[in-house]
């Protein structure tokens, strides 16, 4: 399995902000307002910057995936197109283990 380490080509840190001056992570939360984040992808992404988003929980995965959606269709409007892969990560939170989608976003 290929981890998350090797697939952005950097550590990664526990706040998962900011792994390097090139990758930011995004945390999103079931209350994200998905047009927010995705303007947030978009903006990272016109930077140079690598993204990648993270949730946990069933509410979380769903308004991440909405951003993503909405950040493509904003992406095209520019002539370019964005695809992602995801992966999984574990986090402990409260001294509980808990199991983290993430989503790594690409531009082409």
């Amino acid at each position: 399995m290929l981890s998350v380490e090797r697939l952005l080509d950097v550590p990664m840190k526990g706040t998962y902000e900011m792994a390097n001056d090139n990758t930011i992570f995004l945390k999103v939360g079931g209350g994200s307002q998905a047009n927010k984040v995705a303007g947030s992808v978009v903006k990272n992404i016109e930077e140079g910057k690598k993204v990648v988003l993270k949730a946990i929980g069933a509410g979380a995965v769903n308004q991440m995936i909405k951003s993503i959606t909405i950040a493509r269709s904003m992406i095209a409007s520019t002539g370019r197109d964005m695809h992602f892969t995801s992966g999984f990560s574990t986090e402990i939170i409260e001294g509980e283990e808990k199991t983290c989608l993430l989503i790594f976003v690409f531009t082409s």
